[in-house]
């Protein structure tokens, strides 16, 4: 028994009262309950209406997106080039979901936790033009080690358990500014967001950020919880890998689509990206598995705290 606990406390201290502290660079989501989803007076909604769901634990999630700079301190090789104008404080792009998990193994292992990812008969390397795996296989929400976080756990971490809306678009969708026909056709398309008292989404994320495709993490205001770029900078990776369907089906606690053995992987990314912010926590977007590399999307990982 001792031997078998050991792994869940590798790398967390303890904090006044007992409880597991998360690590450097990371802040603690309680469990708790939210609505996922899109609510009415959210902008940029899918077809994903709202449902309860709840968080029966606490959890620890990277503050930032995974930077350059970090992937290439943990893998051998960096998928991309880096964007112009981007030093290694930009967050990694490109990155398949399979990179990912890697990259969350890869740090696993070196704190001597438990892999959440059985990865088997793979063949290349992760950031390596023809990295692939035959079969992945979740180790569950139990897991101790690093993982991309669930739909449902990034959710409920981008709205820091709220389900208010945060954010009012102040300038709907801006042309360049030194193109002024575009501008004004753009304010007329899309015009600046009605809704007052509440900050813009300028303030907390990255978007139409012209030469710069992206820019360094956490230099934008963080969420309540001190998540940074929830809302812009690159879309993320989700652990979720199964049909859309099964996101209207689940259990209200601690949700998880999966795919069935068999079935073809059909993975998720969440949050806005530096080409189009999302004032809706709760839009989703699909990636085929065998699609190629997308420079929107990156990701950031998460661990599960031991119950106190």
């Amino acid at each position: 028994m001792i031997a078998m606990m050991l792994p869940l406390l590798v790398g967390l201290s303890a904090v006044p009262g007992g409880e597991a502290a998360c690590p450097e660079g990371f802040v603690r989501a309680p469990a708790g309950a939210y609505t996922r989803g899109n609510p009415a007076e959210e902008q940029g909604l899918s077809e994903w209406a709202p449902r309860p769901a709840r968080v029966s634990y606490d959890f620890c999630v990277k503050a930032t997106e995974v930077t350059y700079g970090e992937w290439r301190a943990a893998m051998r090789l960096v998928p991309t080039e880096m964007p112009q104008g981007c030093d290694d404080r930009c967050p990694i792009s490109g990155v398949t979901w399979l990179e990912a998990v890697a990259y969350a193994n890869r740090l696993s292992e070196r704190e001597g936790l438990p892999a959440c990812y059985a990865l088997k008969g793979c063949q290349g390397l992760p950031g390596g033009p023809a990295y692939s795996c035959e079969e992945v296989a979740f180790a569950g929400l139990s897991c101790p080690g690093y993982r991309l976080p669930t739909d449902t756990e990034w959710e409920y971490a981008a709205r820091a358990g709220s389900n208010e809306r945060q954010f009012r678009d102040e300038a709907g969708w801006p042309a360049p500014p030194d193109d002024k026909k575009k501008t004004e056709k753009a304010k007329k398309d899309d015009p600046p967001d009605p809704v007052q008292g509440l900050p813009s989404v300028d303030t907390a994320a990255w978007h139409h950020t012209g030469g710069a495709r992206y820019r360094a993490v956490g230099s934008l205001a963080p969420n309540a919880w001190g998540l940074y770029d929830v809302l812009g900078n690159v879309g993320e990776w989700v652990t979720d890998d199964g049909d859309r369907a099964c996101f209207t089906e689940t259990p209200e606690d601690d949700p998880l689509c999966l795919a069935a053995p068999g079935e073809r992987p059909r993975h998720y990314f969440r949050g806005g990206y530096s080409f189009e912010p999302s004032l809706s926590f709760g839009r989703r977007y699909d990636w085929r598995a065998s699609e190629p590399r997308d420079d929107r999307i990156g990701f950031r990982v998460v661990r599960r705290l031991p119950a106190p």
